[in-house]
């Protein structure tokens, strides 16, 4: 379950960009190139790696979208206050995609006035730069792909972990039932932070009651990209992205998505579900972490590279 999330800053007139934070190897080697697609924008880089070796004991199993976007909003403040960030910009890759989506529903510009209106930022210093537009790249569930050897005989019988939603793939293991039983005892009755047990059918990762359900039910907290959900519920979890301009950068050969035929097809659903401020771009022919295909994408970013704050 692999992601990544770069945010993108614009700096002020004295403005220094910070020094980068990595916290562990890259998901996908386009990284360094996308940056290279900002190059007429004053940026600096810096990654949030949401997967099993980030600083959170556990990684994914035990985090949650909401405190992902909430450490994102802090570090945003910090890049204003100390280092004169006026705007940013987030790429959302894989499961990073979900962290951008949360991000902008919690602290994109309608909440922000929401915030401010109720008096909760106490200075102007308290303020996150402002949101000049996202990425999403690969806006697909986590990578099934690394599934650990002593698991594979799992796959026998089920659909391939690539081909699934997060939904989909677990509810394919009936052996997850009581820790999905006992995760649903647990979230009702408010501990739903609490460790169950490993996630054996992946890389074994402990993994909370919250998390479990999250990742396992339709329309869970992760489930924002399932073929399975209806286009309202699409709409009302993508809409907050269309208040800023949002290119949707698509690998065409991604092997994470079911049925390559509808790629693009799925792709301009999400485009709608979003609206007008919504652009997409198929790389033709690039993989899920667009190895390969890396000056094509950053390609893609030119337009966007001329955002002015």
């Amino acid at each position: 379950m692999h992601g990544e999330l770069g945010i993108y800053v614009a700096l002020g007139p004295e403005g220094h960009p910070p020094v980068g934070m990595n916290t562990s190897a890259s998901t996908s080697p386009a990284t360094d190139t996308l940056n290279c697609g900002y190059s007429e924008f004053n940026a600096a880089d810096m990654k949030y790696r949401g997967n099993a070796k980030n600083r959170y004991a556990g990684g994914y199993g035990t985090g949650s979208l909401d405190r992902d976007a909430a450490d994102l909003h802090l570090l945003c403040q910090h890049l204003r206050r100390h280092h004169d960030v006026s705007g940013v910009v987030l790429l959302g890759h894989s499961t990073g995609c979900q962290d951008t989506v949360r991000y902008v529903q919690r602290y994109g510009p309608s909440a922000a006035a929401a915030i401010a209106t109720a008096h909760l930022q106490d200075s102007d210093s308290d303020q996150a730069p402002e949101l000049l537009a996202t990425i999403l790249q690969a806006p697909r569930g986590p990578d099934k792909r690394r599934t650990p050897p002593m698991f594979s005989h799992m796959q026998h019988g089920r659909p391939n972990a690539t081909q699934v939603s997060d939904h989909e793939w677990l509810s394919q293991y009936p052996e997850l039932e009581p820790l999905v039983r006992l995760s649903r005892e647990l979230a009702a009755a408010g501990r739903g932070e609490e460790v169950v047990g490993r996630l054996l059918v992946a890389d074994g990762a402990p993994i909370s009651a919250s998390r479990l359900l999250s990742l396992y039910d339709l329309g869970g907290d992760d489930d924002m990209f399932s073929e399975e959900l209806p286009s309202e519920a699409v709409q009302r979890i993508l809409g907050p992205l269309g208040c800023r301009p949002c290119l949707l950068l698509v690998s065409g050969a991604d092997e994470c998505v079911p049925h390559q035929d509808r790629i693009v097809t799925r792709a301009e659903s999400l485009q709608t579900a979003i609206g007008s401020s919504a652009c997409l771009h198929v790389v033709p022919g690039a993989p899920h972490n667009l190895a390969g295909f890396e000056e094509a994408a950053a390609a893609a970013l030119q337009p966007q590279s001329q955002l002015n704050p």
